[in-house]
């Protein structure tokens, strides 16, 4: 089996094979890898059937705890938990965009979205901790879940008020109906997006003022998107949210630029200090970078000749061999040692990687 993507959260782990087919596997909620069966563990990958059998899946992307798959004919597919204990109480969900909090044990298509009825196509979607967004073809971005943080970027409210609420189906970000939105990302309580000509709209809630790279403010919630005037002069190709409260930005030349929290060094910056507005990676200037993941406390990056990892080296997270224990790697370093990883990319190294 060719791997053409893979992507991974808390709780499970998906890999796209170059035929469209998806695999699963990790430790779930009751039925929640889409791959039927009694609520165990899966300790090897498994292929997700039901309404992805024959399907040809495009691409994949894993929130907390519900994962989601677009094919190549635009449909788009959501399955996992439906809602979750919120930390400001309660209950919350949406983000299966299915019209109620429900868990959905095996993939479901999301029918508000479905080409036959929009006449457009999902492109691209993200997952976030409790929200997911879809990007159509036409450049329109559609968010749903929960907006407690803002993270939807549905402002003050569409039917309602603007936090505390949920939206159970797929809404327009009118904010952005004047732009052409051509990939996004989705993190805990924050979200970004690219729209055409290279600009980053950021939205959600700014952790001690840093994570969205707007406001000097501490914890404030910006809940429609603004662009980030830091990164004005630069042509951003793709953005990814960390899991907590970091974000990234790649150009279209390969330079990597990161803002927010900087718990372990995860900004890779070499030290821990926050940055409130994108800052320039320098370690990775160079790499001419393609693709980065980012979870709560480390990342990786994929350039034309390598991989790079920084942050938290517990548990082997940055795949660096000799990494001290619970130390910080605080600065990206190459992974599978240089000429290994030459020898690997052609077959065995993904395209795509998404962490959450």
């Amino acid at each position: 089996i060719r791997i053409r993507s893979v992507a991974a959260s808390t709780h499970l782990s998906l890999a796209l094979s170059w035929s469209g087919s998806v695999y699963t596997w990790g430790r779930f909620a009751p039925r929640q890898s889409g791959a039927g069966g009694e609520p165990a563990p899966r300790l090897t990958p498994e292929l997700v059937v039901g309404a992805l059998q024959g399907v040809r899946v495009r691409g994949v992307a894993a929130g907390h705890a519900h994962a989601l798959a677009w094919s190549e004919e635009g449909s788009l597919y959501s399955w996992g938990r439906g809602w979750n204990e919120h930390t400001a109480g309660g209950t919350t969900g949406g983000m299966l965009g299915h019209g109620d909090m429900c868990d959905a044990p095996e993939p479901k298509q999301v029918e508000a979205l479905a080409p036959e009825r929009t006449g457009t196509r999902v492109i691209h979607a993200a997952a976030g901790e409790l929200h997911s967004l879809a990007v159509t073809a036409g450049g329109e971005l559609f968010s749903f879940g929960d907006h407690v943080f803002g993270q939807c970027g549905l402002g003050p409210g569409v039917t309602g008020p603007a936090l505390g609420q949920r939206y159970l189906l797929p809404t327009r970000v009118r904010a952005l109906a004047q732009e052409r939105v051509l990939t996004a990302g989705a993190g805990d309580r924050h979200s970004l997006c690219v729209t055409e000509g290279g600009a980053v709209h950021c939205w959600g809630t700014a952790w001690s003022g840093s994570t969205l790279g707007l406001v000097a403010n501490s914890n404030v919630i910006v809940p429609e998107p603004r662009r980030l005037k830091a990164l004005a002069g630069v042509n951003v190709a793709s953005v990814s949210a960390g899991s907590w409260a970091q974000s990234f930005a790649i150009s279209t030349d390969g330079q990597v630029y990161s803002w927010g929290l900087n718990n372990y060094a995860a900004l890779g910056h070499g030290d821990d200090d926050q940055r409130c507005l994108p800052t320039l990676v320098e370690g990775l200037k160079g790499a001419r970078v393609r693709h980065l993941a980012a979870s709560l406390s480390h990342a990786i990056a994929v350039g034309s000749d390598g991989a790079w990892c920084w942050g938290r080296g517990a548990h082997g997270m940055v795949g660096i061999e000799g990494s001290p224990g619970d130390a910080c790697v605080g600065l990206p370093r190459e992974a599978f040692g240089g000429g290994g990883m030459e020898q690997a990319r052609p077959r065995k190294y993904p395209q795509q990687l998404h962490l959450f």
